[in-house]
C-alpha cells in the first residue's frame, strides 16, 4: 500500500473506532454492560497500541465484573505503555478492591511516579499507606498533597484526620481549621473541628462550630442534639434545652442516629 493511501486507511479506520468508541459510551450509559465490552474488543483489537483504547477495554471488564481480564489488560496495557498513569491508577484501584492492598500500592507508587503533581493521586497513595501502618509517608504525601491544592479543604481535611487518628489534636485542628476556611458551609468539617477542640478543652471554640454546623443545617435533628449536649456539658442549661426542644420538633428522637454521627464525626470521645 502505497502511503498516501495507508494515510487515508488509517484515518478510516480511526473514524470508525470513534464512532465505535461513542456508541459503547452509550451503551454502558444505558446500563447494557456486556454490549459496551464487545464493541470496546473491537476497537481495542484494531487499535491494540493504544493505550487509552486498552485502559477503556480494562475498565469496561471491571465495570462488567470480569476481574481477571481487567487485571490482565491494565497490566498489558501498563507493560507496553509504562508511563500511563491512568492504566497504572486503574490497576491499582482494582487491585485493592480485589483484595490485594500491597499490590495496589506497587501499581499505584508507579503512578505517582509518572505524575508526582496529582494531589488526588497522592492522596489516594497515602491512603493505602495507612492500610499497611506506613504513617510517615502517608503523612509526607497527604502534606505534598495540600501544597499542591491549598485551596482544597478535602486535602487538608484528610490531613487533619491522619493527626486526628493519632490522637495529635492541636496538628488535626490546625488542619480541619483550614477546610473550613476552604470550605465554609461544609457541615461535616465543622464538626469534626467542634471534636478537636472538645478534646483539647477548647469548649467555647467547639460551641462555636456546633452553632455553625446548626446555621448550615439547621434541619438536622441530631445537629441540634450535639449542639445542645454540649451547652449541656457546659453547664448552660437554659439554652440546652432549647435545641432540645428543637431536636424533637424536628422528628422523633432516634438514637442509633445520632449515635452514629457522633461517631462519624468523632464527638463522641474517646
Amino acid at each position: 500500500m502505497r502511503p498516501a493511501q495507508a494515510s487515508v486507511q488509517h484515518s478510516v479506520d480511526k473514524q470508525q473506532n470513534d464512532k465505535r468508541r461513542q456508541r459503547a459510551d452509550m451503551l454502558v450509559e444505558a446500563g447494557l454492560v456486556s454490549e459496551a465490552v464487545c464493541v470496546y474488543e473491537q476497537v481495542a483489537e484494531s487499535d491494540n497500541d493504544n493505550a487509552e483504547v486498552q485502559q477503556v477495554l480494562a475498565d469496561a471488564y471491571w465495570l462488567a465484573e470480569r476481574t481477571e481480564e481487567a487485571i490482565g489488560t491494565y497490566r498489558e496495557t501498563t507493560r507496553r505503555h509504562p508511563r500511563h498513569t491512568a492504566a497504572h491508577f486503574g490497576l491499582s484501584e482494582l487491585l485493592l478492591h480485589s483484595g490485594q492492598p500491597r499490590a495496589a500500592i506497587t501499581a499505584l507508587e508507579k503512578a505517582v511516579q509518572c505524575q508526582s503533581n496529582r494531589a488526588y493521586y497522592l492522596y489516594r497513595l497515602s491512603q493505602l499507606y495507612l492500610l499497611v501502618n506506613k504513617f510517615p509517608e502517608a503523612e509526607s504525601l497527604l502534606q505534598r498533597a495540600v501544597g499542591l491544592e491549598p485551596d482544597d479543604g478535602f486535602y487538608h481535611f484528610k490531613l487533619g484526620d491522619l493527626y486526628f487518628g493519632r490522637e495529635q489534636w492541636a496538628a488535626a485542628s490546625e488542619e480541619y481549621e483550614a477546610a473550613v476556611a476552604c470550605s465554609p458551609v461544609d457541615d461535616f468539617y465543622h464538626l469534626r473541628l467542634a471534636a478537636t477542640y472538645v478534646r483539647q478543652g477548647r469548649d467555647e471554640q467547639a460551641l462555636a462550630m456546633f452553632q455553625r454546623t446548626v446555621l448550615i443545617c439547621p434541619d438536622n435533628c441530631a445537629y441540634q442534639y450535639l449542639l445542645a449536649d454540649h451547652l449541656e456539658q457546659m453547664a448552660r442549661c437554659e439554652e440546652a434545652a432549647y435545641h432540645y426542644q428543637q431536636a424533637g420538633e424536628l422528628g422523633p428522637y432516634d438514637r442509633d442516629y445520632v449515635e452514629r454521627v457522633k461517631h462519624r464525626c468523632g464527638t463522641g470521645g474517646d
